[in-house]
């Protein structure tokens, strides 16, 4: 059993392949809120599972998560978990600079592409837009030989209880550190 809260994530867990039942269950109860069924764990395929969606309306996306990176480069992915934000883009420096990442809806999960190490700032934007940036992060550092996935989590809803924010996994190691992307201000 893997006991988990919103927006963290547990380490890489061996489990036996072939197809079996994801289940999510409240922490406070054991209700069980939902289920993946038949999903399949391939031998030679590590793989990431993601929660999304309201409570009401749970869903599961899935991963083949490389972890063999690229010695020279970064090696990143985005993932868009946020239900209620539209297609974005991610870009870096500014709402025109470079697009890492382009048209990202609810749900996606973007190919791995390497960058050179380095400090990024990145910027999101409505899809396709080269003018306004939804929002802007603070400078963060990646290294080289290091796989990285970008999740948008929460919701943009300042009523509830799910705050928007970004979190960048690092797929290389164990699965469960990270880094929360702080809003430049």
């Amino acid at each position: 059993m893997i006991v988990n809260k919103f927006l963290n994530a547990v380490h890489y867990t061996e489990v036996s392949t072939g197809t079996t039942k994801v289940t999510f269950k409240r922490a406070s109860d054991g209700e069980v809120i939902a289920s993946y069924e038949d999903f399949v764990f391939a031998s030679d395929i590590d793989h990431t599972v993601y929660a999304v969606n309201f409570a009401s309306s749970l869903e599961f996306i899935d991963s083949g998560d490389d972890r063999t990176g690229d010695a020279d480069n970064a090696t990143v992915r985005f993932v868009h978990a946020a239900p209620d934000a539209p297609q974005v883009d991610i870009k870096t420096d500014a709402a025109d600079g470079s697009a890492v990442f382009s048209g990202a809806a609810f749900k996606d999960i973007t190919d791995y592409t390497t960058v050179p190490p380095g400090d990024y700032v990145f910027v999101v934007t409505a899809a396709g837009d080269t003018e306004n940036a939804v929002v802007t992060f603070e400078s963060v550092t990646l290294d080289a030989g290091v796989q990285y996935t970008i999740v948008a989590l929460g919701t943009l809803d300042a009523e509830d209880d799910y705050d928007f924010g970004v979190r960048v996994f690092v797929d290389s190691g164990d699965g469960d550190s990270f880094v929360d992307l702080t809003i430049a201000g």
